[in-house]
């Protein structure tokens, strides 16, 4: 028995993102797209592949961006979005 503190953020409506991703499947480059809070500040995107490893990390300041992925092998990906540390939100492509 350990005694181990687990706590939940909570994100608020504020802090909320409506995130689109395409295409899906992607070959080249992916568009993302976000509405809602504003990104100032940056938001760090991080590209996970299937292992858990880190394939790239980039931040971007604009509701848009196009991420170059060229570079990734065939695959399932998972794009993590967070802001000064907090995850705000996840989503999954397929590169061909």
């Amino acid at each position: 028995y350990y005694n181990v503190p687990v706590s939940i953020n909570m994100l608020s409506k504020t802090d909320a993102l409506d995130i689109s991703l395409f295409p899906n499947p992607a070959k080249d480059k992916i568009n993302f797209a976000a509405n809602g809070n504003s990104l100032a500040g940056g938001l760090c995107i991080r590209v996970i592949d299937m292992l858990g490893k880190e394939r790239m990390r980039q931040t971007v300041f604009n509701n848009k961006a196009v991420l170059n992925i060229s570079q990734l092998p065939v695959g399932v990906y998972i794009l993590l979005y967070s802001r000064n540390g907090d995850k705000l939100a996840s989503k999954a492509f397929i590169k061909e």
